[in-house]
């Protein structure tokens, strides 16, 4: 006994010692002024990279500037992706005046020679040009999630790296701001126009631009990241060579590296390669002035959605560096939280509106203006707008008075605590808080002192922050049905640009290759010792890991059949209305919120899951809670009533998003019959569902085969004692996956048509043979990778984007069985591009004779089989990841990790055989093809070289 109780006190010492670790981020100042947060976690298999530039769309508003120049960072520097600078330089010098002079013309004539120039310069230039190779080196050197992203306020350049490679990693990430050089800039400027036309598709994506430019109205906060089409269309590279020099300096940049690192051996690194990047300090910048919100004039927002109605109410609201900033992301819980238990989700429960919201954080689109939004959708058909105002400031004046409950005020607090230890327990989120607090101005210590004042908080904070902030300015948003005006950016006369330097390297890369370079041994899973298991019953299973964080635990459920023929998305809708026979649905919540427990539930074609996050003192009442709804559902007839709505509604805005339509039509090419879009119930049977039939199919989905996975850290066996009111012995079924056949191409081109869309989706469609061994697999993991899914290093990318500027995202898609046992059936691959639609066939047509004809370097080929290495050793599943990653490799048939096998088949796969597999396997296969787009601009003559032409409706693809 005494034996145990050192241990178990051991064992919480080590966990404390983690969750420190954790949270302990060390700042440090390089001799050049450049600022380094270290948050070292040696548990990882990888660390994490970023690089924050203060400088963002603010720092040049609607030009596009700083979104331009994070594009050209990845050109290469005057060492990185060149053969000769020397001679490069001259031709880069000229490009730049030209475009200056384009900049200044506004006759088309000229516009036009001036172009023409421009391309016979990059033409030339590009003769010296390596494409790419700063990321192909950092994937030589162990690294994936190669990218970055431009934001009203910073720009961050972000990848992932096995801890292996750090002093790689350091040597390129400094190199690339040392000396950028703007090569290849006639591609990346035409990827950008392509990225414009593919945000005027994205109806979300237009609401939003619209939005910001009605808040932030009058300052450098009112215009979109990407600029405007005038701007984009004149583009100076002396601009961005000046925003440059003005804001890449290291004085207003920040290096966060979260991860598998010893902070000791590091400090010296970082000093001899980013202490050398160039020293200084950023311009002032002015501050934001932004007139008082009035709610005089309602502000319109078109969303192409007849008879819903939306109203919603913005306040300005705290930054995080301000003291009220705690009390009102209380507040905001307290209207709207993750149970549906607030003051304002209390308005959909009772059916007084259809939605309602409220958002704080997760609306705030800037660094230096905070918001507080509130929203309801008014019941479908005749709800009033002014009607649902009136009920959403009822909720709000509750706050303002104080007309709440302790139990619900400490419920909200201990909800918003759990939020934030979850964002510190992973380094994923950890490093984007890091990159967040140093980007705003924030210190480490304030962050997390705003966490350990939580506890602190008293109600009479609440009702003073809520007096200060909800009040008289405000702005009143209403939703008119429309569309807005779809801008479009047309394509200069430029010719494809060509380089015969793919194969070669920099002498910068040759040098590099010199560096001591461990070999790359992936991590992996140990089943039954990193994950401990409990049979709990016939077809019921539970799989556990210890929490090394904190005391947060996270238990999931997942009970799999499939379910054709159901209402699936009426019964994902379920739990937003799902309550016990003793408790309805507020009561339940409550009583949830008030354990700070969390519960959210998915139901798919195949399986229901709910999962239960909390605190592991109570479990136990969580999962009594738990059994009470599963044994006991109830619903009401005006819940299911808006469910119907909700799945009609569901069903009108299917066809308005792009990335919805192109995944229905490629499964009905691939599947047939058996795409999961047409195994929903049809929302023409819905109006026949009542209660009963809800609640039965709740509790059938249970009679499924049961895996149940634990993260905490309570023993196994005591969860699996807790389990025993939820597994007790029924009859429940075994469980082989989601079986179909891919359909065989028949020399047809398909199509769908979507009148109002800038861009189209081309792509081909083939079957391969069955995967059946870890060879096979291997031969056609490193081909994929290398002929499209290898990111800015695939056959695809290079030829379509880089080359050609023809897309601005490309891809492969394979359909496989999951299953093991079924690894003896063909698979679907499907290649994917997104184009402007009157470059539909000139994009297909390159992608066909691509497949016909690929093009072999063998250095991409290495690149592409260290790619996938670094895939699996970066993807290693956390601890809360684990207990699901093995649960679904033993559902599937493994008896241990399968990256295991297939790292060691991948190290072993020669150039030769891939190659052999491409020609001997790929390149002969038929093809089919599809586009989605206008069709009105598609020469439908040219067309039937392609073969059979099928046009697909709505009602072939989607039920």
């Amino acid at each position: 006994m005494v034996k145990k109780t050192k241990h178990i006190a051991l064992l919480f010492f080590l966990f404390g010692l983690l969750q420190a670790s954790a949270q302990q981020v060390s700042i440090h100042r390089l001799s050049n002024g450049m600022t380094v947060w270290l948050n070292p976690d040696t548990a990882e298999s990888k660390f994490i990279g970023y690089v924050v530039v203060k400088a963002g769309a603010r720092d040049c508003p609607n030009t596009g500037i700083a979104h331009y120049f994070e594009h050209i960072m990845f050109k290469g520097t005057q060492l990185i992706g060149t053969t000769d600078y020397a001679k490069e330089k001259p031709l880069l010098d000229d490009i730049s005046r030209q475009y200056n002079r384009l900049a200044q013309t506004t006759d088309p004539k000229q516009r036009t020679a001036i172009q023409l120039e421009i391309n016979k310069l990059n033409q030339q230039a590009a003769q010296y040009a390596i494409p790419n190779e700063f990321s192909k080196l950092l994937t030589r050197y162990g690294g994936t999630g190669i990218n970055a992203y431009t934001d009203l306020d910073e720009t961050v350049y972000h990848s992932e790296c096995a801890p292996q490679y750090i002093e790689q990693w350091c040597q390129l990430n400094s190199e690339r701001f040392i000396n950028p050089v703007f090569r290849l800039f006639q591609g990346e400027l035409e990827t950008v126009y392509e990225e414009k036309n593919r945000a005027e598709d994205n109806f979300g994506v237009q609401l939003v631009n619209h939005l910001q430019g009605m808040v932030f109205k009058g300052s450098n906060y009112e215009f979109p990241v990407i600029g405007s089409t005038e701007n984009l269309k004149n583009p100076r590279l002396s601009d961005m060579e000046t925003f440059y020099n003005n804001y890449y300096v290291a004085g207003n940049m920040g290096l966060m590296l979260c991860g598998n690192f010893r902070e000791k051996d590091i400090i010296p690194l970082l000093e001899r390669t980013f202490g050398r990047i160039r020293s200084g300090e950023a311009p002032r910048r002015q501050p934001i002035d932004l007139a008082d919100f009035s709610p005089e004039r309602t502000l319109k927002i078109k969303i192409p959605f007849p008879l819903i109605k939306v109203s919603a109410l913005l306040f300005r609201g705290p930054t995080p560096r301000n003291h009220d900033y705690t009390a009102m992301q209380i507040a905001m819980r307290l209207l709207s939280n993750s149970n549906n238990s607030g003051l304002i989700d209390s308005l959909s429960v009772h059916h007084h509106v259809m939605y309602g919201m409220a958002a704080g954080d997760q609306i705030s689109m800037t660094r230096e203006v905070g918001l507080l939004g509130v929203a309801a959708v008014p019941n479908l058909p005749f709800g009033s707008k002014r009607k649902a105002e009136r009920l959403l400031w009822q909720q709000i004046d509750k706050l303002r008075r104080g007309d709440f409950s302790a139990e619900s005020f400490e419920a909200a607090k201990t909800e918003y605590r759990k939020q934030q230890e979850q964002r510190l327990e992973d380094i994923n989120s950890r490093i984007e808080l890091m990159a967040g607090c140093y980007s705003s101005g924030m210190d480490w210590s304030e962050y997390l002192a705003h966490i350990s004042m939580i506890p602190q908080l008293k109600k009479a904070d609440i009702v003073a922050a809520c007096q200060r902030y909800f009040n008289n300015h405000y702005l009143l948003i209403h939703k008119k049905f429309g569309k807005y005006k779809k801008d479009k950016i047309a394509k200069p006369p430029y010719k494809p640009v060509k380089t015969d330097n793919e194969s070669k390297q920099s002498a910068y890369a040759e040098q590099l290759a010199l560096t001591a370079t461990p070999t790359l041994s992936p991590q992996f899973i140990a089943f039954g010792k990193d994950v401990e298991t409990r049979h709990l019953a016939p077809q019921a299973d539970l799989y556990a890991t210890p929490n090394p964080r904190n005391d947060i635990f996270q238990l999931k459920l997942s009970w799999y059949q499939i379910h054709v023929q159901k209402p699936v998305h009426m019964m994902s809708d379920l739990f937003d209305y799902l309550g016990t026979s003793s408790l309805k649905k507020q009561a339940f919540a409550a009583r949830l919120q008030a354990l700070g427990t969390t519960l959210k539930g998915d139901y798919t074609l195949n399986r229901m899951t709910i999962e239960l996050t909390g605190f592991d003192k109570n479990l136990a009442a969580s999962i009594d809670l738990l059994t009470d709804l599963l044994k006991n559902p109830k619903t009401d007839r005006p819940s299911i009533t808006t469910m119907k709505k909700d799945a009609r509604l569901g069903e009108k805005f299917f066809d308005k998003d792009m990335e919805s339509v192109r995944s229905a039509v490629l499964e009905k090419i691939a599947l047939g019959m058996n795409s999961t879009y047409l195994q929903d119930m049809p929302t023409s049977e819905l109006k026949r569902l009542e209660v009963q039939d809800i609640e039965d199919l709740f509790k059938s989905a249970q009679n499924g085969k049961l895996t149940v996975t634990y993260s905490g850290r309570l023993a196994i066996d005591s969860v699996a004692e807790m389990l025993k009111p939820i597994v007790s012995p029924i009859e429940r079924q075994d469980y082989t996956g989601y079986d179909f056949n891919v359909e065989q191409p028949e020399h047809t081109i398909y199509l769908y048509d979507k009148p109002d869309a800038r861009q189209a989706i081309v792509g081909t469609y083939t079957v391969l043979p069955p995967l059946d061994t870890e060879e096979k697999q291997a031969r056609f993991t490193i081909w994929q990778r290398y002929f499209s899914n290898g990111g800015l290093n695939s056959v695809l990318f290079r030829e379509l984007r880089d080359l050609r500027s023809l897309v601005y995202t490309c891809s492969g898609i394979a359909y496989t069985q999951s299953f093991k046992a079924r690894k003896n059936r063909n698979i679907g691959y499907f290649t994917v591009a997104g184009t402007q639609t009157d470059k539909a066939l000139t994009t297909l047509s390159l992608i066909d004779s691509l497949q016909n004809d690929m093009p072999i370097d063998r250095r991409n080929l290495q690149n592409a089989r260290q790619s996938e290495l670094n895939s699996i050793n970066n993807s290693r599943p956390t601890f809360r990841d684990q207990p699901d990653y093995m649960a679904e490799a033993v559902l599937k048939g493994y008896v241990e990790d399968p990256n295991k096998a297939r790292t060691s088949v991948i190290k072993q796969t020669t150039d030769e055989a891939v190659i052999s597999y491409y020609r001997d396997v790929v390149q002969p296969a038929p093809r089919s093809y599809f586009i989605i787009g206008n069709l009105k601009a598609i020469d439908r003559k040219a067309l039937e070289r392609y073969g059979r032409v099928v046009e697909l409706k709505k009602e072939d693809i989607y039920r």
